[in-house]
């Protein structure tokens, strides 16, 4: 926002800086430099004898500031949101000021508080106006209508709805100039010569509507900058979402790799069990030795001999064989020769009998065991 001096000579504007700038526009350089808002300065105003200036901030103050030392007189407190507008009385003794609160206030400058809230739109209060009495208010708000207020009582005059989208700026006239009077009678009598008349009687936009423009294209870049932040976030959880995703694919090959591993563990303990169970036990080894022992004593049974005294592997008839008691000295000697090898085959099938023994009794032990 910005304001000119009554005398042409001084401007004044506040920034997105968040400072006020008053400028000698006779050199086109700064006289004031006023630091204090917490944020983006809105919109500004100037006293008639232009010693004093306003300001409104998205800080959800008001400013008053002395231009002849640039400090602030008055911190204007009690709005809860950002403050649009502002416009100072034609005897400088009070303030009023719009805010995104939906709300409009009615300020004292000599005390710093708030005389009259004025409530009723429903949308920002953009811009408000004062008569020149200081009687009247005007307010353009977010909600597309304009609302007059009596500033003695607190309380909407007139609703003027029409609009059919946001009120940005407003002004309040004293009385109608002599242009729009005519234009008005012109009006009456003739349409096209009412047409042409508005239109000759057309005003140029008003600096705060410049200044508001500009601030809706910082609020595009604003946006757009936002809007460049939220892509790269989207575009940064894309790509963890991919991670994630690989990392579980990863994990998903990891376990079935150890699931075919496992299952051919369990494969490999089911047959070596199978062939421990075929093969023969500890008593089973045992008897099949007990067997073959038996085997080899039955070899060592008592021979038999035919009547010559030789020996035979089967038994011959009892008129074939010799005996082995009494005779000639022959038959005793055949007789000591059987003796002999009936002594000797005695003696092997005691041998046999003793190791059969031996090792019967060992497998008894060992099938205790």
């Amino acid at each position: 926002s910005v304001a000119l001096s009554a005398d042409g000579t001084r401007a004044l504007s506040g920034s997105s800086d968040n400072t006020v700038r008053l400028w000698d526009l006779g050199t086109g350089k700064t006289t004031r430099a006023l630091k204090g808002h917490a944020h983006y300065v809105f919109s500004v105003a100037l006293s008639a004898d232009g010693t004093r200036a306003l300001s409104g901030s998205s800080d959800n103050t008001v400013r008053l500031w002395d231009l002849g030392t640039g400090k602030t007189i008055h911190t204007l407190e009690g709005h809860t949101d950002t403050v649009w507008s502002v416009a100072l009385s034609a005897d400088g003794t009070r303030v009023l000021s719009g805010s995104s609160d939906t709300t409009a206030r009615l300020w004292d400058l000599g005390t710093g508080k708030a005389i009259h809230t004025l409530t009723g739109h429903r949308g920002h209060v953009r811009s408000v106006a004062l008569s020149a009495d200081g009687t009247r208010a005007l307010s353009g708000s977010y909600d597309d209508t304009v609302r007059l207020w009596d500033l003695g009582t607190g309380k909407t005059i007139h609703t003027l709805k029409g609009h059919t989208n946001l009120v940005k700026c407003v002004a309040l006239l004293s009385s109608p100039p002599d242009a729009l009077r005519s234009t008005g009678e012109s009006s009456s009598s003739s349409s096209s010569s009412g047409s042409s008349s508005s239109s000759s009687a057309s005003q140029p936009p008003h600096a705060a509507e410049q200044a508001l423009r500009q601030q809706l294209r910082n609020s595009t870049q604003i946006q757009q900058a936002y809007a460049q932040q939220v892509q790269q976030l989207q575009q940064q959880l894309q790509q963890q979402l991919q991670q994630q995703q690989q990392s579980q694919t990863q994990l998903m090959a990891q376990l079935q790799q150890l699931q075919q591993d496992s299952n051919a563990t369990a494969e490999r303990l089911l047959a070596e069990n199978a062939a421990l169970r075929k093969r023969p036990r500890g008593e089973e080894v045992l008897a099949l030795q007990l067997e073959e022992a038996r085997e080899q004593l039955r070899s060592f049974e008592e021979p038999v001999y035919d009547s010559d005294g030789e020996e035979v592997e089967q038994a011959l008839p009892p008129a074939k064989r010799r005996r082995t008691g009494g005779g000639s000295e022959s038959g005793s000697g055949s007789g000591k020769e059987r003796a002999s090898s009936s002594s000797s085959s005695s003696s092997g099938s005691n041998s046999g009998t003793s190791a059969l023994a031996t090792l019967a009794s060992a497998t008894a032990g060992t099938v205790k065991v």
